[in-house]
């Protein structure tokens, strides 16, 4: 499966092995009011644009996982049926990021799913094998500054922030290992891990 993402809209192609059949689709993100319930589509209020979009395979279900601008929402791999919707938290008065969202998408087997916020948070969905009981398991304060990056190769959970500091992580215990301090204030604009090989790129080129 194929897909990519423009303000709203995340259309999606998925081709055979031999390349002679194709399906395409489309999803939108879902807009939603502050009471978490749905919103008029054309309301420019409650319009999520997508920051990233992510299909994520874990033991026991794959995911489509769109990170917006104002929600976390959860599909089923083909966009068909939306399984859950988060709404993000606005910034409390302590912090400076002037923004909401979320981003950085990882999955740690078995079941849970991992997505990054504008306040350096990691929140951790707990996945069932069917339905659509998707719950918040944990909220880990992980960063002074917004999540840019949220990578994991089973062992490890790698994550990135706009300042450019990346924190790795256990996967069984969820307890922090190591530090990488940032090398200037360029934040990270892309993170990426090869077997126990760290990839990132800096907005300072």
């Amino acid at each position: 499966m194929f897909g990519i993402s423009h303000k709203s809209g995340f259309a999606m192609a998925t081709v055979s092995q031999d390349g002679t059949k194709q399906i395409q689709g489309q999803v939108i993100c879902r807009a939603m009011s502050n009471s978490n319930t749905p919103a008029p589509e054309n309301d420019a209020r409650y319009i999520a644009l997508i920051v990233q979009a992510a299909y994520v395979n874990l033991a026991v279900r794959n995911l489509l996982v769109l990170a917006c601008t104002k929600s976390i929402q959860i599909y089923e791999p083909d966009g068909t049926t939306l399984l859950h919707i988060h709404m993000i938290d606005k910034t409390p008065p302590s912090r400076t990021e002037s923004s909401i969202y979320s981003r950085g998408i990882a999955g740690i087997d078995p079941n849970i799913l991992c997505v990054g916020n504008h306040q350096g948070e990691i929140l951790m969905f707990s996945i069932p094998p069917k339905g659509s009981n998707i719950f918040l398991r944990e909220t880990t304060p992980a960063h002074q500054y917004g999540i840019s990056g949220l990578v994991s190769n089973g062992t490890l959970l790698v994550s990135s922030d706009t300042r450019g500091a990346i924190l790795i992580w256990n996967n069984r215990t969820l307890l922090q290992t190591n530090t990488i301090e940032p090398m200037d204030d360029s934040g990270i604009t892309s993170l990426s891990i090869w077997k126990n090989c760290i990839a990132a790129s800096y907005a300072n080129g």
